[in-house]
Formats: C-alpha cells, structure tokens, sequence
C-alpha cells in the first residue's frame, strides 16, 4: 500500500468580531487542513483560550486561512510555528496560550494549578531503576577531549552549548563526569547590578531554607571542586580598612545594640 505524503501547513484561525479573534490563533497540522472543521477544533480543550473563545462566538464567524505549507519536516514545522505566533503576536493578542513548537513551552500555569502539582509530586517515591535513567547522561559529544580544550582554554559552558547544541546542565554534567574543575559561575554574575525588589527576594527566598543531608553533602563535595576566587589575592590598605570598620560595625550592631549593653571599651556605644 502506497503511503500518503504528509501535507505540513501552518493555518491561522480567526474572526471578526473582537481584536483578539482578528488576531486569532496559530497553529500546525501534517495531514489534511482541508478536512479539519472548526466543530472537532472547539471540543478540544489543549488550549484554554481558543476554546472559550469557540464558545463565545458561534463557529458562522470563524474563519480559516492558510499561512505556509509543504515543510519537509516537523523541526521546520515547529520553527514556522514560532516564527508566526511571534509575528502575529497571537500568545498576547489572539488565543495562543504557548510560544509554539514541540510540546507546552511558554504557556503560563496559574499558582493554584502549581500547587496542585507540588501535592501530587510530594512523597513520591522513585524506583532505583528510574533514579538510575535519569542519572545516565543522554548526550554523546562526537569530540569529548576538544570540548574539555576549549573550556580549558576559557570557554564558557553557555558558549559551548550553543557550539554543541546541547543545554549548559549537559555541558556541565560531562565536564563533572570528566573530573574537570568547573570555574566558579558567580565570575560569570560580576558586575550585575540588582534591583532592591530582587535583593529582597533572593534574601528572602534564602532564609530558613532547610536542605536534606544527601543534598548538604553534594554541595560540600561540589565546593570542594572549585577553585577559591581570593586565594592569594592582596587587598590594599584601604579596602582593608573598609572591611575592618564594617566587621566593626557589624559586632557592634549585634553584640551592643540587640542586646542592650554599653560597652566602656567599644568605640561605637
């Protein structure tokens, strides 16, 4: 039996009767378009927005149009699909609900829905079978000694991702497996500034933070790996007395000023 050539096109649903639905939405399909009616669209429920939408305004005022067609893959397929929901703006304006491609990336999940996750996944436990798929790595680098080079040389994991095609986590993990040194990240962070809404949080998110014991002891291992930033670094006088007057500051404040005590041999009191 000779097999069907799939027809890959990118179609855009819309309608007249609001600014969101002259937008409309985006979206792919690699079969028949021709045959695909907007009555088995609508009682689908993937994506929230076009189906309210379907039952907002009667299936008399949709329309449907053709975009692009005749992809000879589903990876150009899933690129065209992003190109198109960025150029039309449909995941703002129109009824798209994610920034298109393979899977749900982009779409916006709501905290009640979070937490509904997170007790569903607490207390789950793991097969030994499962923890071990996950831990086998599931890049093969057809050069593995030319990637330890180059970072060696300087380069940083998110530029060797975009060399290899791969996610920084993958680049990192093979360097570990390889016993190689990671550089320390906060260098990549230097010179960042932060707003204080984002100070606040970070500090906020860090308080009262309580790790588990397997976690305490991968962190001390994986500190242990890199390379201290003020080994051997000299500081100049100034700054030495900077941080000698704020560590006296600090004593003060928590010694003197939260306990109440005055203190005849302390210079602050």
């Amino acid at each position: 039996m000779r097999r069907k050539k799939l027809n890959r096109v990118i179609y855009r649903f819309w309608h007249n009767q609001s600014d969101a639905g002259r937008v409309g939405y985006i979206g792919k399909d690699s079969y028949h378009p021709e045959r695909y009616r907007f009555s088995s669209r609508a009682r689908e429920k993937n994506c929230r927005k076009l189906h309210r939408a379907f039952k907002k305004y009667p299936i008399k005022f949709w329309r449907r149009e053709i975009l692009a067609s005749n992809f000879k893959s589903d990876s150009a397929l899933n690129k065209a699909e992003i190109f198109y929901i960025n150029k039309f703006d449909s995941k703002r304006k129109g009824y798209n609900c994610t920034d298109g491609g393979e899977g749900v990336r982009g779409i916006v999940v709501s905290l009640k829905t979070r937490r509904k996750m997170s007790r569903a996944h607490k207390g789950r436990k793991q097969s030994s079978e499962w923890v071990e798929k996950r831990t086998k790595p599931r890049y093969k680098f057809k050069n593995p000694q030319n990637l330890i080079k180059l970072y060696l040389a300087g380069q940083t994991p998110r530029q060797l991702s975009i060399k290899y095609k791969v996610s920084t986590t993958a680049i990192r993990g093979f360097l570990r497996r390889n016993n190689v040194v990671l550089r320390n990240r906060s260098l990549a962070r230097q010179g960042m500034r932060l707003s204080k809404a984002h100070r606040l949080a970070i500090s906020r998110g860090g308080k009262g933070r309580k790790f588990s014991k397997i976690h305490r002891l991968r962190m001390s291992k994986s500190r242990k790996r890199q390379i201290p930033t003020m080994l051997g670094k000299r500081q100049s006088k100034a700054t030495r007395l900077k941080i000698g007057r704020a560590n006296k500051i600090s004593a003060h404040n928590r010694w003197h000023v939260e306990r109440g005590v005055v203190s005849p041999f302390c210079n602050l009191c």
